[in-house]
């Protein structure tokens, strides 16, 4: 929008990532214009309103994310309203300055082409999920009858059939943050989505205000709890669960005041079927409480973890990239069953490569080592069906792919690894001395 109106940015702000849903253009007093005030809203006002800058800079401060102020008239920021108003501008509130009067600009906001750009991924994905959930699924299904081949899922097939899963399945999600915005964002579209019941923890009065602040509405399938009220009454079962670590009463309230302990002492006693947390919570915080109430399944000697990447073309799952720092050969190896039991458990059918930075047979070390015994231990285990595991000691050469791809490779000087598939190779750069892959 900037660009189309040839404005100066006169405060970059958050203006890659923030949204216009509506315009605004502030020509009445302030007490007439609060309510207007929302967030995603452009508010188009003469620089020389400082009334109504002032009052855009407080909503600001107070949560609102406000789209942009566009000020029109050509007219500099005073310097003494910058000063008073820079706490509100460190918010990420953008602000553009057109030439022109606010007539003028109102003519040329007309003429904005709604059309998506190609920048604007998140509509884009938006329009596929759409079309994604209008298209007869046994129809497309009926086309590949009789035919064998890897199944691969695009991510926007993949979105779509994670929230078709959940569903189904109906399930009833804590979400400890309960105040975090973009967490009550989250409950709201889940709720409206039909995709779960999302229980938020915190104050109540505050997350209500959150919402206002966000612009959403906290309706069905959205529950609120006061972390103060229910607290007391999971002391007993946490000292109970803890005692031979020597938990009391005195240590137990306190360790009910962290809002994901608090979460997970309801999903151990099976009033909530999962738990969500990470927002602004660091992942030892998310999962130490678990750790230490919920413990591993029985037939699990660690906890692993994955991630969901989503490729232009398909969804690959890497496991283990935040947990387990130094696994062992043998925990690697089950970290790769437990990273495969994942990926089938999200839709996708496992092929795992145990990743290690040596390239053929030149590479040497207690690493490398690891890794090819991992993969001894996991093919051994037999418990996984239609698994391939690969250890990379394939050469550059040994692989069929353009020369074009190949100068790529080395020209950027760096150890790539090379994924065996009959349809199709994957490359990707290590962070990592090993790792596990899935596609």
């Amino acid at each position: 929008m900037a660009k189309h109106l040839d404005a100066e940015i006169v405060h970059e702000g958050d203006m890659y990532n923030r949204r216009i849903k509506s315009i605004t253009f502030c020509a009445r007093s302030v007490p007439h214009m609060i309510e207007h005030f929302k967030p995603g809203s452009l508010l188009v006002t003469s620089a020389d309103r400082p009334d109504v800058i002032v009052a855009a800079a407080l909503a600001a401060m107070n949560g609102v994310e406000i789209g942009a102020l566009l000020l029109t008239g050509g007219y500099d920021l005073p310097e003494q309203i910058v000063k008073l108003c820079r706490r509100a501008f460190d918010t990420g509130l953008p602000i553009f300055k057109a030439q022109g009067n606010t007539w003028q600009t109102s003519l040329n906001l007309q003429s904005f082409s709604l059309e998506v750009p190609a920048d604007d991924k998140d509509r884009i994905e938006f329009v596929n999920d759409h079309v994604a959930s209008h298209i007869d699924g046994p129809w497309i299904d009926s086309l590949t009858e009789g035919t064998q081949g890897i199944r691969r899922l695009s991510p926007p097939a993949f979105r779509y059939q994670l929230t078709e899963f959940a569903r189904r399945a109906a399930k009833r999600i804590v979400l400890p943050e309960g105040d975090e915005p973009r967490t009550v964002k989250a409950a709201a579209i889940c709720a409206e989505r039909g995709i779960a019941t999302c229980v938020l923890l915190g104050n109540p009065k505050e997350i209500r205000h959150v919402a206002e602040q966000q612009g959403v509405e906290l309706g069905a399938g959205v529950e609120i709890i006061d972390t103060d009220a229910v607290r007391e009454k999971y002391v007993a079962r946490l000292v109970e669960l803890r005692s031979k670590k020597g938990m009391t009463e005195v240590v137990a309230r306190a360790k009910l005041e962290d809002s994901v302990f608090l979460g997970t002492m309801m999903l151990e006693n099976n009033e909530v079927d999962g738990l969500v947390s990470g927002a602004v919570h660091t992942t030892a915080n998310t999962i130490v409480p678990p750790f230490q109430i919920i413990k591993t399944a029985p037939d699990a000697s660690i906890v692993s973890s994955v991630f969901f990447m989503l490729l232009p073309d398909q969804v690959l799952v890497y496991g283990d990239c935040a947990i387990n720092p130094d696994p062992t050969a043998e925990q690697l190896a089950e970290i790769a069953i437990q990273s495969a039991d994942s990926a089938r458990a999200f839709g996708i059918d496992p092929r795992v490569a145990m990743i290690s930075y040596s390239t053929g047979e030149s590479g040497k070390g207690a690493d490398v080592d690891k890794v090819r015994e991992a993969t001894k231990t996991g093919t051994g285990e037999n418990v996984l069906t239609s698994l391939l595991m690969v250890h990379f000691s394939m050469t550059l050469q040994s692989w069929k792919m353009s020369p074009l791809l190949k100068r790529q490779i080395l020209l950027l000087q760096v150890k790539q690894l090379y994924l065996y598939s009959q349809t199709s190779i994957l490359v990707t750069q290590l962070t990592r001395p090993y790792s596990v892959l899935l596609t």
